[in-house]
């Protein structure tokens, strides 16, 4: 009885630490996602002190994210900018005719649009959802210079961003008084962290 004892201890230690090293792992990531997003020399990005949790837009939210919202390639995307740049062309070629130059604008557009099944699997939505609706109060000795932690309400929400089975895609809600975002982002090839995609989930 004794021996089993010991030994049932020694699985609890062992579980209990590979859940703390995890743990450590994840953390780390989430604050490199907040840093690698934001920052930057020329502008302060001013956070509320606690993560973003809402009732509405919980683990549920996220595990049915491909019926919930509507989602595109961000501005900031290479994608983006050089169908951005395809426009101005467009826009500019004296060539066109007005229905031709609509219906190639059209056709961009709709380029510009994706499916979260696109990116990220039911097993994907399913990891993510189980980290979801997070409460962190976020640590200024973790985070970048240039992003400050307040204790006003009023200002930009973020929650604890939630990572898919590979840890290469994440997803964070952005809220602030008078809008929600989901952002989607991509880590590339040298761990750093990319905007890839992003959903306006409501304005007001």
């Amino acid at each position: 009885m004794k021996k089993l004892f010991i030994i049932c201890c020694g699985v609890s230690i062992f579980y209990s630490c590979n859940a703390y090293k995890l743990e450590s792992i994840q953390d780390k990531e989430i604050y490199n996602v907040i840093n690698s997003i934001y920052n930057s020399s020329e502008n302060t990005f001013i956070i509320y002190k606690k993560s973003y949790t809402d009732k509405t837009y919980n683990k549920v939210f996220l595990r049915n994210l491909s019926k919930n919202i509507l989602i595109s390639y961000s501005p900031s995307s290479s994608f983006y900018k050089s169908n951005l740049q395809r426009f101005k062309e467009i826009d500019s070629d004296p060539t066109l005719s007005g229905h031709k130059r609509d219906s190639l604008v059209d056709e961009l557009a709709k380029s510009l649009e994706l499916s979260v099944d696109d990116f990220l699997t039911k097993e994907d939505l399913n990891n993510m959802a189980s980290m979801g609706n997070k409460m962190h109060n976020w640590r200024t000795e973790d985070l970048d210079d240039n992003i400050t932690v307040s204790n006003d309400k009023n200002v930009r929400q973020i929650s604890v961003p939630v990572f898919n089975i590979q840890s290469n895609i994440c997803a964070f809600f952005l809220g602030s008084n008078s809008s929600l975002e989901l952002i989607v982002c991509k880590k590339d090839d040298n761990g750093n962290w990319y905007r890839f995609a992003e959903s306006l989930i409501w304005i007001s």
